[in-house]
C-alpha cells in the first residue's frame, strides 16, 4: 500500500471529523483533511527544514518542517509523532502544542496544527 492508498481523516468546515477516505480520494475531490507540522529545534534553538521529495504530489522539491496528513484513527498529535519518527527518527519526544489554523487554495482545504519538539542530542545535523 503507497501513499495514495493511506485512508486519511476528512473533516467540516468546523474541523469535526466526518468521515475517512484514501488520500488520493481526498486529493482528488479537494476534501478537507487535517495535516501536522512539527517545528524541531536543536540545542541551539535553531529550526531544523528538509526539502521535499521531487516525487511528492503537492509542492516537490520545496522545503518544509516535519508533519503531514493525519490518518484515520489518529489524533493531531499521534499524527505528529509518527511523522516524526518517518521522517527524522525522532520517537517519544514531549510535543507542545501551539496553534490550529485553516487554510484553503485551488490544490487543498486543510486544518493544520502546529507544534514543536526539541531534538534529541545528536539526532539533527549541527
Amino acid at each position: 500500500m503507497g501513499p495514495a492508498d493511506e485512508i486519511v481523516v476528512i473533516v467540516d468546515e468546523d474541523n469535526n471529523v466526518v468521515g475517512a477516505v484514501p488520500r488520493r480520494e481526498m486529493r482528488a475531490r479537494r476534501l478537507p483533511h487535517r495535516c501536522t507540522y512539527v517545528l524541531v529545534f536543536n540545542l541551539r534553538g535553531e529550526l531544523y527544514i528538509q526539502k521535499r521529495a521531487r516525487t511528492k504530489e503537492v509542492l516537490p522539491g520545496y522545503y518544509e518542517v516535519a508533519g503531514g496528513v493525519v490518518l484515520a484513527g489518529e489524533s493531531y498529535a499521534q499524527g505528529a509523532a509518527r511523522e516524526l519518527t518517518e521522517e527524522l527518527g525522532i520517537r517519544d519526544v514531549p510535543l507542545t502544542r501551539l496553534f490550529d489554523f485553516y487554510f484553503a487554495d485551488a490544490q487543498a482545504r486543510i486544518w493544520g496544527r502546529a507544534f514543536s519538539c526539541a531534538a534529541p542530542q545528536g539526532h539533527l545535523p549541527a
